[in-house]
């Protein structure tokens, strides 16, 4: 994906990580590392009901990451004198 920092969700470069497959992995990864107690509160928190619904929260943030408005594109180094 080639578009400057600001205009991704959550990474610069790792948009093309959250695939269909990854996605199912997190979910059986947060299972195993997270008790159902603290799923329960991370779902209160986030407004979510599901540990799937909490990696699409993951995977599609409403709003990009603040930092991401003061990082230079990935290419701008090819601008540099």
């Amino acid at each position: 994906m080639r578009a400057p920092l600001e205009r991704h969700r959550q990474s610069a470069w790792l948009a093309e990580l959250y695939t269909p497959e990854f996605k199912r992995e997190l979910a059986r990864r947060f299972r195993i590392m997270y008790t159902q107690e603290q799923l329960d509160e991370k779902f209160a928190n986030d407004g979510v009901h599901t540990v799937e619904e909490l990696v699409d929260l993951i995977a599609e943030p409403e709003q990009p990451l603040p930092q991401a408005a003061a990082v230079a594109s990935r290419d701008s180094w090819r601008d540099q004198p």
